[in-house]
């Protein structure tokens, strides 16, 4: 079973549980009888109802999805010799950096590569992304906007945030000499 990020079951799961008296995730692992074990466990996040059913009645294991697809797409072979690496997020927050794609790209990135991501909406401060190894980060929402109006712009605000970011990188020089840059 796939799992899209690392956060503890405890973490999600059960915050929602506790906010609904009885809730139905709470009795199923009472029935189950395994309550720590399952708590423990990571990547079942709050839409891992299927994963717990699975991990408690059948003994399925987790697999981190990003791992799973990088190693399938063969991302790290992609990305040897990369200077600069561009990907992107819907909400880069610290779940971002916590078994989705972006803390994949970041693990299979070569070491010197710079990292950026282009996102709907960044939360981690410039701090956060230095020390998680991300150089810098760019939203494509110019001011406040709603989910519902990004998602109708998301093209062209895309594409204007990459072209942000390529202006940002051909005035520091940073692809220069690269003969492999477009």
């Amino acid at each position: 079973w796939l799992h899209e990020t690392n956060t503890a079951y405890q973490q999600r799961m059960f915050t929602f549980a506790q906010e609904r008296a009885e809730s139905d995730a709470t009795f199923a692992i009472d029935v189950v009888g395994q309550r720590e074990f399952l708590r423990s466990l990571a990547g079942l996040g709050a839409a891992g109802g299927l994963a717990l059913g699975l991990v408690a009645i059948c003994g399925a294991g987790l697999v981190p999805g990003a791992r799973l697809v990088g190693a399938a797409v063969g991302l790290r072979e992609a990305l040897r010799g990369a200077v600069c690496v561009v990907t992107g997020e819907g909400r880069l927050d610290p779940q971002s950096l916590d078994g989705k794609v972006v803390s994949q790209v970041l693990r299979d990135a070569p070491p010197e590569a710079a990292v950026f991501v282009i996102a709907g909406a960044v939360e981690l401060s410039a701090a956060e992304c230095r020390r998680a190894g991300i150089s810098a980060a760019f939203s494509i929402a110019r001011g406040p906007a709603g989910l519902a109006d990004l998602q109708r712009d998301a093209a062209p605000l895309l594409f204007d945030a990459a072209a942000q970011l390529a202006g940002a990188l051909s005035a520091s020089g940073t692809l220069e000499g690269n003969e492999e840059a477009p």
